[in-house]
C-alpha cells in the first residue's frame, strides 16, 4: 500500500510507502524475505530519478511508513510514469519480488490511482497487486 500526492505550488511529488502483505518467500531456508521498494520516475522509457526505502529484514508483510519525495514540474505529470519494484536484498545481488507501474498510460486500478492523485489536493492511498514476481 502506498499513497501519492502532488503539491503543484512546490512542484513536489510525495510517495509514501506504507506496507506490503503476502510477499513471495525469497529465502527458502528462513521462509522469509528481506524486501525493499525502489520507486523510479520513467520518461520515454528511461528511468530519470530513483529512490528506495530501507530494507525490512525477515518480513513477508513489511511495514515501512517511509516518504520518498521527487521534485518535478507539473507539466511532466502527463508524460511520466512511476515504477514501483519490490526487491529481496541479497548479498551481492537483488531478486525482484514484483512490480507495478502507475501513470497516464497505465490501466485499471493503476490509472485510477494516478488520475485521482493528479486531481486531488490530498494524499491518495491504495493497495496494488504486484506482477512479474520471480518464482
Amino acid at each position: 500500500m502506498f499513497s501519492l500526492s502532488y503539491l503543484s505550488s512546490a512542484e513536489r511529488l510525495t510517495v509514501v510507502i506504507f506496507k506490503a502483505r503476502g510477499l513471495p518467500v525469497a529465502d527458502e531456508e528462513k521462509s522469509t524475505s528481506d524486501p525493499y521498494v525502489k520507486v523510479s520516475i520513467v520518461y520515454a522509457g528511461k528511468k530519470l530519478k530513483k529512490k528506495k526505502t530501507s530494507v525490512k529484514h525477515g518480513a513477508v508483510n513489511p511495514v515501512w511508513n517511509e516518504a520518498l519525495v521527487f521534485h518535478l514540474g507539473q507539466s511532466f505529470l502527463s508524460n511520466i510514469s512511476l515504477e514501483f519494484e519490490v526487491f529481496h536484498d541479497r548479498i551481492g545481488a537483488r531478486e525482484l519480488l514484483g512490480r507495478v507501474q502507475l501513470g497516464p498510460d497505465a490501466s485499471d486500478e493503476e490509472l485510477a490511482h494516478w488520475t485521482e492523485m493528479v486531481r486531488s489536493q490530498t494524499a491518495v492511498a491504495r493497495w496494488h497487486h504486484l506482477s512479474g514476481a520471480s518464482s
